[in-house]
């Protein structure tokens, strides 16, 4: 259903944003249910309960139980905004409401988080807070290398333990 030029809204679809996105911005006539079925292996997988999909500004706004899977990430949260750049390329995924991250042996909690996809980088802000069989860090805001697995924290303030 068209909501407006440009502009699609969907509900109870799993999407894969890149294929989404390639099939989306083809056109504003395109739909959510032509991108679930060319969805390929291997891209950033989004479940919500719906999602608006603005062609003209180049952003799919997703709403509801969301969860982003990208490799061993995974985002859970209420809201998440994510921005397509050239190339149909994901540049950024912007979440909120009850943020919660898994990855690898890592948890997380926060009031936002802001995924840069091409660099691995998590950046953790509204109380957030870091956990690992090792211990606890929270601060002001948390940024998680995901790749090389490094953490650095502002105002931190952790537990650990030590063997």
């Amino acid at each position: 259903m068209m909501l407006a030029r440009g502009t699609t809204r969907c509900s109870g679809f799993r999407l894969v944003v890149l294929c989404l996105v390639a099939t989306a911005f083809s056109g504003p006539t395109a739909s959510a249910e032509t991108a679930v079925q060319a969805v390929p292996e291997g891209e950033i997988e989004i479940d919500a309960r719906s999602v608006e999909i603005d062609n003209e500004n180049g952003q799919a706004v997703f709403e509801g139980d969301v969860r982003l899977r990208h490799g061993d990430l995974v985002l859970r949260c209420q809201r998440l905004v994510a921005e397509v750049g050239d190339g149909q390329r994901l540049v950024t995924v912007e979440a909120t409401g009850g943020v919660g991250i898994e990855a690898r042996d890592v948890t997380a909690i926060a009031g936002s988080a802001s995924y840069d996809p091409s660099a691995g980088v998590l950046t953790l802000r509204g109380q957030p807070q870091l956990r690992h069989p090792s211990g606890l860090l929270r601060g002001r805001v948390i940024v998680f290398r995901i790749r090389d697995a490094r953490v650095s924290v502002e105002e931190a303030h952790g537990v650990f333990r030590l063997r």
